[in-house]
C-alpha cells in the first residue's frame, strides 16, 4: 500500500522510535503526514501536565498537554493503533515492546528531563495523537532533540498534527534548545512539504537505508535551528 492511500490531512504515523534509544546516537526516524489546510487554532493548548487524555467538555476540541506516567496505558493503546493503521512505520505490529511498566518508566524519566518531552492530544476521552522530543544525553548534543510523532486517521483534518509540531517547537524554544531534527522517507512529498512549511530544511539523504515491502528506500535528513537560540 502506498503512503498516499493511507494518509489524510494531519494524519501522522510515528517516527522511528529507535531515535529514543539514541541521540547520542539518535539518527533515525520517519513520519507520515500531509499538509493541512486547517488552522492550528482548531487545537486547544493547555500548559502543564495531565493524566487522562481528556478533552474540553464545551468544545470537544483536542487538548494538548504534557504526558506523565499515568498516561502509559492510553499512549500504548495509541501506538498500537498506529501500528495497525499503516505499514509506513519502522516497527511492524509484532515488533513493539508492549510493556506498560516500561513505558510508564520512560514517561517518568522524560518528565524529569530539560530537553525531552511527550505531548499528547486528548480527544473524546482517548488520545488522538502525540509528539515526542528526544533530547541528546551528553553535553555535546543535549541542545539537539529528535522528533517522534503520531496522529490517528480519525483525527485527521482537525489540525492535530500541525498543532503538536508547533507546540513541540514552542516547548523546545522555551527551554533554550537549539536544534530539532528528523528523518522522512524521500518519496513522502506531503510530509516534506509540511516540514518545510513549519521551518525544517534539508540536510542530507540516506540511500537505501530502509527495506519495506521488498524495496530499498531512501530517507531525507531535515532539521531546524530554533529562532532566538544562542550559541554556547
Amino acid at each position: 500500500m502506498r503512503v498516499s492511500d493511507l494518509v489524510t490531512d494531519d494524519q501522522v504515523a510515528e517516527l522511528d522510535e529507535g531515535a529514543l534509544a539514541r541521540l547520542g546516537e539518535h539518527r533515525a526516524g520517519r513520519s507520515i503526514l500531509r499538509r493541512s489546510s486547517r488552522p492550528v487554532s482548531s487545537v486547544r493548548r493547555l500548559p502543564g501536565s495531565g493524566q487522562d487524555g481528556s478533552v474540553s467538555e464545551d468544545t470537544g476540541r483536542p487538548v494538548l498537554r504534557i504526558a506523565g506516567p499515568n498516561d502509559a496505558v492510553a499512549l500504548m493503546k495509541l501506538k498500537q493503533r498506529l501500528d495497525e493503521e499503516t505499514s509506513f512505520m519502522l516497527l511492524e505490529p509484532d515488533e513493539r515492546d508492549t510493556s506498560i511498566q516500561a513505558l510508564a518508566r520512560h514517561l517518568e524519566e522524560v518528565s524529569q528531563s530539560e530537553n525531552s518531552v511527550v505531548i499528547v492530544a486528548g480527544r473524546h476521552g482517548d488520545l488522538a495523537g502525540y509528539v515526542e522530543l528526544a533530547g541528546g544525553r551528553f553535553r555535546r548534543n543535549r541542545s539537539t532533540t529528535h522528533v517522534v510523532i503520531g496522529v490517528l486517521a480519525e483525527a485527521s483534518g482537525k489540525g492535530v498534527g500541525t498543532g503538536l509540531l508547533e507546540e513541540a517547537k514552542r516547548w523546545a524554544a522555551a527551554r533554550g534548545l537549539h536544534r530539532i531534527e528528523l528523518n522522512v522517507m524521500a518519496h513522502n512529498h506531503r510530509a516534506i512539504a509540511l516540514y518545510e512549511r513549519v521551518g525544517f530544511v534539508h540536510e542530507g539523504r540516506r540511500v537505501d537505508c530502509l527495506l519495506i515491502d521488498g524495496k530499498f528506500l531512501d530517507e531525507l535528513s531535515m532539521a531546524m535551528i530554533l529562532p532566538g537560540s544562542l550559541s554556547p
